[in-house]
């Protein structure tokens, strides 16, 4: 398979341009998100040669990525934010009336609103991404709610695929989770997947009173259709994301479960890192997987059969070589 690689700076890239041959992949998957991450790591252990090409680096060590509390603060970290600013009219009179666009101001700001300062010049409603392996599971809030029933029978009904019923896409929930929050064994959990799920602790909400207050409340909110004693025990030991056929039609007050593990943020990376780097006993690679980053793709090539078939990619080396 051959890759068109261009290294050095974009003042000098055709001075530096030459090709290479990256042969033997069997698979390449481009981009490490919640998509891509997964199915590179899944491919190769199956034993697949794949190449997964991210176009960031890797900002494991960063702390705004690891501590959860954090997610507010990853999203706006200039190490991995991609921010993108979409028009959603051509028509800029009317786009000006989202009150969400936001605006370049003439002193290097951005202004985000209805009454931009004079000489601003539109951007567009902003749309955060990142470019970082694990894409946006990097920078997302950690709620790992399981979907309700509905959505995925209105795709089997959509697309006329009943892979995609509740009760088939279920199996998948249970090989993905590595659950931290219950007991072994539970119904339709997962204990040895790769991406952990737990709750904060029940303390936070114990010792803050305000927060407690607006708990409690919301317990006898709910008093008319349920029972303000099971509410409170639902908080405590109750399961979002529990296989009951209850649980999308019985309205009570959950912890949100998160997509963490010791303490740390969780996501594709994880498990993108755990089966690129897992040896065997003699220290060889157990798995051929193999991450380039900060790697951007800019071509897909295909052969001249019919239908086509994709047979490579030609990409820049480099970070931030994205707009």
């Amino acid at each position: 398979m051959r890759f068109q690689q261009v290294i050095g700076s974009l003042a000098a890239l055709a001075s530096f341009a030459t090709a290479v041959d990256l042969t033997g992949y069997e698979y390449v998957v481009v981009g490490s998100g919640a998509g891509g991450g997964p199915l590179a790591a899944r491919l190769a252990l199956a034993g697949h040669k794949t190449l997964l090409i991210e176009a960031g680096d890797d900002q494991g060590a960063n702390v705004n990525y690891t501590v959860p509390s954090y997610n507010a603060k990853v999203s706006e970290d200039p190490n991995l934010a991609w921010n993108f600013f979409v028009k959603h009219y051509a028509d800029e009179e009317r786009q000006a009336l989202d009150f969400k666009t936001s605006y370049q101001t003439p002193d290097g700001g951005l202004y985000t609103g209805l009454d931009p300062p004079a000489g601003s010049e539109m951007k567009g409603t902003l749309y955060p991404r990142t470019g970082t392996l694990g894409g946006c599971t990097a920078h997302n809030a950690l709620i790992a709610v399981y979907p309700h029933r509905s959505d995925f029978d209105n795709i089997a009904a959509i697309t006329g695929d009943a892979s995609w019923s509740a009760d088939n896409m279920r199996k998948y929930f249970v090989k993905l989770e590595n659950n931290h929050y219950l007991l072994p064994g539970q119904k339709g959990h997962g204990y040895e997947g790769w991406l952990g799920t737990s709750y904060a602790p029940i303390d936070i909400v114990l010792t803050d009173p305000k927060l407690l207050s607006l708990v409690t409340g919301a317990t006898f909110a709910l008093g008319n259709q349920t029972n303000v004693v099971l509410n409170l025990a639902s908080l405590v030991a109750g399961d979002a994301n529990s296989a009951s056929a209850n649980r999308d039609s019985q309205p009570s007050i959950f912890q949100i479960p998160l997509s963490t593990a010791d303490g740390k943020r969780g996501g594709s990376r994880e498990f993108v890192v755990a089966v690129r780097d897992a040896k065997n006993a003699d220290g060889s690679k157990a798995y051929p997987l193999d991450v380039r980053t900060n790697c951007h793709v800019t071509k897909i090539t295909f052969d001249q059969s019919t239908p086509p078939r994709a047979t490579g990619v030609e990409f820049l080396d480099g970070a931030y070589l994205y707009k």
